[in-house]
């Protein structure tokens, strides 16, 4: 089902000829887009978030856990930094 929300996402033509406006490669964007291969890496992340019960945005993983609500760059450099202590 992420596979299919994806890709009508990135078809709507409006979506990809509005981001020319800002720097936007659209032409390596429909080559990336079109790779088996990236379609398959994504597609398989997505569905390793939703076997962990991730549907959407906030959440973020570090390590083997789940963090809800990180907000500011200050909080994840502080999440991933108590990791690597822990992992040390």
């Amino acid at each position: 089902m992420a596979n299919l929300l994806l890709r009508e996402l990135l078809e709507n033509k409006g979506f990809i000829q509005n981001k020319r406006t800002i720097g936007f490669d659209t032409i390596q964007f429909r080559k990336d887009f079109n790779d088996p291969e990236i379609f398959n890496t994504i597609n398989s992340h997505i569905e390793s978030l939703y076997k962990k019960g991730i549907f959407g945005t906030p959440p973020i993983v570090v390590g083997n856990l789940m963090y809800l609500n990180v907000h500011t760059m200050d909080e994840l450099t502080k999440i991933i930094d108590n990791t690597l202590k822990r992992n040390r």
